[in-house]
């Protein structure tokens, strides 16, 4: 189906964030970074995600490379899906890629992507 000569889109998904710098916490900070997500074909129910919760990161040096690493743990409070999501990244200027990053997702005991 097309809208405007735009095709509809089946789902949405959007990652809005909040990260506060702890004063004199030598790189320490809190973050949230729900994904929100709906899936408009679903059955009625189940077609939203969003999840509450939050963590912590540190921004911290290694032979003079900057590397960012954080942990969040989140409960979905409206879910199509499992309900619990366990986030772990690492982020690192030090490949020879302008960016590198890493995360490893865990919902309710499994492994996703």
């Amino acid at each position: 189906m097309v809208s405007a000569g735009y095709p509809l889109r089946d789902s949405v998904y959007t990652q809005p964030f909040i990260n506060y710098n702890i004063p004199k916490g030598q790189g320490w900070y809190l973050v949230s970074a729900p994904i929100i997500t709906v899936d408009w074909n679903a059955a009625p129910g189940r077609q939203w995600t969003v999840p509450l919760g939050g963590g912590f990161g540190r921004v911290f040096k290694v032979a003079g490379q900057a590397f960012n690493a954080q942990v969040e743990a989140f409960y979905n409070v409206v879910r199509a899906g499992p309900g619990v999501l366990v986030r772990q990244e690492t982020d690192s200027s030090a490949s020879r890629l302008p960016f590198c990053s890493q995360s490893f997702d865990l919902y309710g005991g499994e492994r996703i992507y």
